[in-house]
């Protein structure tokens, strides 16, 4: 490992840690949310509240996404060749030029409100669209701060920021939505927009604060070179945008699959298949409220992503290869462990899950066929981060053009079979990311010069999964015929859930050390406290 670098692998690893544990708070929160937000906005109002979502997230996607990769990907160089100065200069540069595509976006958002639902036959998502409209501007400059701070390995922030800006809008979006949904579904549906506008409003003011108090000092620690070479604003300026433009290109080329469901289910269950309105709605808030499900251990996933960004960028500026080609191995190992049991649980679980929610059980299909795309978009969302911290943005760039065009011929052909109707936006985007995997996988073992065993890695998680949901399926039926006749229905449930769940961890942990699927350097990095936990006995099959 250069001796240059910024990143160890202890840091790195808490680093993941920190944004895991803060995501899954938050994508937990959003999830507890759901059922009161459908209790108060009936099903239907529940797919037009998906709609505007998915619109609002995409451009959100496109204002946001780049900025604090690429700002966290310079920041990071910087550091590494002990360029204090420009790196704080790089972050001001950045912050200006966020706060004009924030009102860029928020502007379009505005005005545009009425033709992009329209395009997108979500015609009744028109006033939430304008109303989460102000929320562009203070998330792409909060976006800078994230980026400033995930450069220098310092992910606290950031996490605290998230678990923050979800609780903000979980409160607020049900307070609006209860009050205004008596004037009508569509100002109801706007209601429950509103959170997110206060939450950002709040992480943005929390993060001014912290880097007033600490900001400058993150530097401190790090070593100062009075001989590096000093960029100039305008050179400064062209690297930040060098780094955006690809790069939102290819965040945004990868998120398009969200707004081409919109467009091509939605439009393909009405026109060809001539289910009405109400019922195009409904069934695509189910398919929203699947995508929230799964954006839970998703959200762990992409936290991995994150931080794989800065840390290989620092490793590839000190010329650190084996840093690198390690990096590259340990994150993708990480990235199966958090996955697969993920994917495996959601569909087994399914039902159980959706009981406890208090959602529709009409979800559960969508769980039980489609939690396993997640773990192949959890690996391309790290391949994609493992090329941008290469240099490679414009060949993941093509690839993820490729993979949306994958997507629209299967959605074409797919959805318009009446009994695959909205399940084929599952389909489609399975097919999508096994496309880009491919490709963005081919890359990354010709840049390295080395083969990336990236399917060999996943098959002892595999194999510990697959244990794991056979304890886990038979521990809830058992328990649960018990419970139900002493405790009765929900709680019953609930307490059969939760059980299982923790017989699943313990299972697939004690299987994942029996199958050696974690060395001794990898456990060396998690904390002691949590080490100090496995038995001596299972500690003697970890090489």
């Amino acid at each position: 490992m250069g001796s240059s670098s910024n990143f160890d692998t202890k840091s790195a690893a808490k680093g993941m840690a920190i944004l895991s544990i803060s995501m899954f708070i938050s994508k937990i929160m959003s999830i507890l949310y759901l059922p009161f937000l459908r209790a108060i906005l009936g099903q239907e109002g529940v797919g037009i509240y998906q709609s505007c979502y998915g619109i609002y997230a995409y451009i959100y996607m496109i204002a946001n996404a780049g900025l604090p990769v690429a700002i966290s990907k310079i920041i990071a160089e910087y550091v590494s060749v002990g360029n204090k100065k420009d790196a704080v200069k790089a972050f001001k540069i950045s912050r200006l030029l966020a706060i004009c595509i924030g009102l860029i976006s928020t502007i379009i958002l505005i005005v545009f409100a009425g033709p992009i639902t329209k395009v997108m036959k979500s015609e009744q998502a028109k006033i939430a669209l304008m109303a989460i409209a102000p929320t562009m501007l203070l998330t792409t400059v909060l976006s800078c701060y994230k980026g400033y701070f995930q450069g220098l390995g310092n992910m606290i922030p950031t996490g605290v920021s998230q678990v923050m800006e979800q609780i903000a809008n979980v409160v607020f979006s049900l307070l609006f939505a209860y009050f205004l949904i008596k004037v009508s579904l569509e100002i109801g549906v706007a209601g429950g927009t509103v959170g997110t506008t206060i939450g950002a409003f709040l992480a943005l003011i929390y993060f001014v604060y912290y880097y007033r108090k600490r900001g400058s000092r993150g530097l401190g620690t790090i070593k100062n070179n009075p001989n590096v070479k000093r960029d100039s604003n305008e050179e400064i300026l062209k690297k930040i945008i060098k780094y955006v433009i690809p790069i939102t290109i290819a965040i945004a080329i990868q998120q398009l699959g969200s707004i081409i469901d919109i467009k091509m289910v939605k439009h393909t269950l009405m026109d060809t298949l001539s289910y009405s309105k109400a019922q195009t709605n409904i069934l695509w808030g189910f398919y929203g409220q699947y995508n929230t499900l799964i954006n839970v251990p998703l959200g762990l996933v992409s936290s991995i992503s994150v931080s794989a960004v800065p840390m290989i960028a620092t490793y590839v500026a000190a010329k650190d290869r084996k840093a690198v080609k390690t990096s590259i191995n340990s994150t993708t190992k990480l990235m199966y462990l958090l996955a697969v049991p993920s994917a495996m649980g959601l569909a087994v679980l399914s039902k159980p899950i959706l009981r406890m929610l208090k959602m529709d059980q009409e979800i559960s299909t969508f769980l039980i066929y489609g939690s396993f795309v997640l773990v192949i978009m959890g690996i391309v969302y790290l391949q994609t981060s493992i090329l941008q911290g290469l240099g490679r943005v414009k060949a993941a760039t093509i690839f993820c053009a490729i993979g949306m065009v994958v997507k629209i011929i299967i959605n074409y052909f797919v959805v318009s079979m009446p009994s695959i109707n909205v399940y084929g936006a599952i389909i489609s985007s399975a097919s999508s990311f096994i496309v880009m995997f491919i490709l963005n996988q081919w890359l990354i073992n010709r840049v390295l010069k080395v083969k990336v065993k990236v399917i060999v890695a996943m098959i002892k998680p595999l194999i510990a999964s697959i244990i794991m949901g056979v304890a886990c399926g038979y521990s809830y039926m058992g328990l649960n015929k018990i419970f139900m006749v002493i405790l009765g229905g929900y709680i019953g449930n609930a307490l059969s859930l939760v059980i299982s769940i923790i017989i699943a961890i313990i299972v697939y942990g004690i299987t994942i050390l029996v199958l050696g699927g974690i060395n001794k350097r990898e456990l060396n990095i998690l904390p002691k406290k949590l080490t100090n936990l496995i038995p001596n006995k299972l500690l003697k099959y970890i090489r």
